[in-house]
């Protein structure tokens, strides 16, 4: 059909002017605008049956875990869980010491500071410290029947256990700002051995990093050593410090300074490859992380809090 060729630029022309119009050519428009109208018909129904199975799709999950969900759900609705015997929302009371034994307690195996919940610190004899162990003396089988029919006293435990003697030594010790760790093992004692004479308080710097004052360990160190002067006035003990005084927290030093312990603490250098060994003849160590319980009772927590205010000039009020 060649009038059917320039049907692109004469439509318009034809739509005004239906007359002029071929008859083949009216009947091809007619056919071309049915097909257009079923392709769109058949995109339609595609999107529609898309939409379908998108919406399907984003149903079947939820669909998936609430059908798995409800069993459960159904169960527990019918079976509600109980509370537990003897489930009360007061606190509990304050647990009762059975046999109670004294705050202080100086003994063959350790310092204990508590009479219910007590904490304790160890004591060997021939403590030595060098660059690469840290020594102590191992105790002889007399001692140790001596230690095992020292006091021990029960537990806050409704058990009413047994208190273990006093901690044994930790197997670690720490220098020079945490970054030398040296095991410690216990050795045979000699006579050389025996180094500053005496009872001493020895600590080291476990839990205190370089350049990082922690006021929470030093307290781990310096109020259980303050204690213990306190408690045995008539002794002039000291406390080896493996330390330096710019290594201590501004808190530290302002607590030292409040009990008048300056001259109680000795800060000692680690000991290098070119310094003798430090021994000490008897020591109470200093070392292991505690339970926050060297602070025995309300007694001693308002005791050192008068000191401490006083200290600081502010009233003490109630």
């Amino acid at each position: 059909m060649p009038g059917c060729a320039v049907r692109s630029r004469a439509r318009k022309s034809f739509e005004r002017c239906p007359d002029l119009m071929p008859a083949g050519c009216a009947v091809f428009h007619r056919k071309e605008q049915r097909a257009a109208v079923m392709r769109c018909r058949k995109r339609m129904l595609k999107m529609q049956r898309g939409a379908k199975c998108c919406l399907m799709r984003s149903l079947a999950v939820p669909l998936f875990v609430l059908w798995i969900s409800v069993p459960p759900l159904l169960y527990i609705l019918n079976n509600p869980p109980s509370l537990p015997k003897g489930f009360s929302l007061n606190p509990p009371p304050e647990p009762s010491c059975k046999g109670r034994g004294p705050r202080f307690a100086l003994e063959n195996s350790g310092f204990r500071i508590g009479a219910c919940r007590p904490e304790c610190f160890p004591r060997v004899k021939g403590l030595c410290i060098s660059s690469s162990q840290v020594e102590y003396c191992k105790i002889t089988e007399e001692e140790e029947d001596i230690a095992s029919r020292e006091t021990i006293y029960p537990s806050t435990d409704e058990r009413n256990l047994l208190l273990p003697r006093c901690l044994k030594m930790p197997n670690f010790m720490r220098f020079s700002g945490e970054r030398l760790t040296l095991p410690v093992m216990p050795s045979a004692c000699g006579q050389e051995k025996k180094g500053i004479p005496g009872l001493s308080l020895v600590a080291d710097q476990r839990y205190l990093p370089y350049k990082r004052p922690n006021p929470h360990h030093e307290a781990e160190k310096i109020i259980p050593a303050l204690l213990f002067l306190h408690h045995y006035e008539e002794s002039n003990h000291t406390l080896y410090w493996f330390s330096r005084p710019d290594e201590i927290s501004e808190w530290g030093k302002g607590l030292l300074k409040a009990f008048s312990m300056q001259t109680n603490v000795e800060y000692i250098d680690f000991p290098d490859q070119k310094n003798a060994t430090v021994c000490f003849e008897d020591a109470i160590v200093f070392s292991a992380g505690t339970s926050l319980y060297y602070v025995p009772d309300d007694e001693t927590n308002d005791w050192l809090r008068h000191r401490i205010l006083q200290y600081c000039s502010i009233p003490i009020v109630g």
